[in-house]
């Protein structure tokens, strides 16, 4: 097997384990010994978990999230059903990841520093491309008149925001309780995800 090949053999083995087990209890021993080879091996392609990740986002998360948004940006459909389309590749997007941010961050903070400079600059380029076609998005909708003469960059901010927090609260966390009798108690506003009225409320706001 070709050096390149190798590496992404391992790549591909971490990847499976971090989303399955989760990133923060998977060592590189596991990552070994589920790929058929010796944990120096291991080191011979990556210099520790975090070069993992940095080379998993930079090549797997990061294109696959690129496609996605290609996807949005090639749609000819009206501005409503670019949103859609918006919605839904988010969501796929959230719920094959976003339960794990959270912990990826945690670990990431705590490594060597270039390294931590290095994922957090990958994350950012995730983040730009998501911005960048929702801007386009909102501009096309002002300048079709789908959507009112408002600031695009603020709007953007406040769509990108709102449909990240909603589905990671929906998809990646229970935050519903137990009370002092044991009964479960749910959040306020918590409910089942629904596609139709997280567009409505993006598309016409919240005034009567």
């Amino acid at each position: 097997m070709a050096n390149k090949e190798k590496k992404k053999m391992i790549a591909e083995v971490a990847f499976d384990l971090f989303l399955s087990n989760g990133y923060m209890t998977t060592k590189i021993i596991d990552i070994a010994k589920k790929a058929g080879i010796g944990k120096g091996t291991v080191y011979e392609y990556f210099d520790s978990k975090e070069s993992i990740l940095l080379y998993l986002i930079e090549n797997c998360v990061a294109v696959e999230y690129a496609q996605m948004m290609e996807k949005i940006r090639d749609c000819q459909g009206s501005t409503e059903e670019k949103l859609r389309l918006y919605l839904r590749q988010e969501t796929e997007f959230i719920k094959k990841y976003g339960r794990y941010v959270d912990d990826m961050k945690r670990q990431f903070l705590q490594a060597n520093t270039d390294i931590a400079e290095d994922i957090m600059e990958a994350v950012l380029g995730i983040v730009r491309m998501q911005l960048t076609t929702v801007m386009k998005m909102v501009e096309d909708g002002i300048a079709e008149g789908v959507f009112r003469n408002i600031n695009p960059q603020f709007t953007t901010s406040c769509i990108t925001s709102y449909v990240s927090a909603y589905l990671t609260s929906s998809f990646c966390f229970n935050f519903n309780y137990k009370d002092s009798k044991g009964e479960i108690v749910e959040m306020p506003g918590t409910q089942e995800y629904n596609e139709d009225e997280l567009l409505d409320i993006i598309m016409h706001g919240i005034g009567a």
